[in-house]
């Protein structure tokens, strides 16, 4: 099986700076990326990044490499202009569109 759409599913906040960079790696190889954060927030632990470089990042995956970022989490989606809000029922049907899944 060609693999060519991988989605990574972060549940838990500590896991969401290795999540979008694995999303990252997998871009850089030319890889169709979703990330799916499931009823937790979007922060930056464990990384020396600001928060203005973090959004510059999450600016980078979502316009530069097409990738596809979404909360269940509103107040998520309405901090960061490029995470779009979806409801976890909305979230399964397009989760399964996706050739590989990863959990986090």
């Amino acid at each position: 099986m060609n693999i060519e759409k991988v989605a990574f599913i972060v549940n838990e906040t500590e896991n969401c700076w290795q999540a979008l960079r694995s999303a990252f790696g997998c871009m850089v190889d030319n890889l169709w990326c979703g990330v799916f954060f499931v009823g937790c927030n979007i922060e930056i632990h464990y990384s020396q990044l600001s928060e203005e470089e973090f959004r510059e990042h999450l600016e980078s995956f979502a316009v530069d490499f097409e990738a596809e970022i979404y909360t269940n989490v509103k107040a998520d989606a309405d901090k960061y202009d490029h995470v779009k809000y979806l409801s976890l029922e909305d979230m399964i049907p397009k989760i399964r569109t996706y050739q590989l899944i990863v959990p986090f």
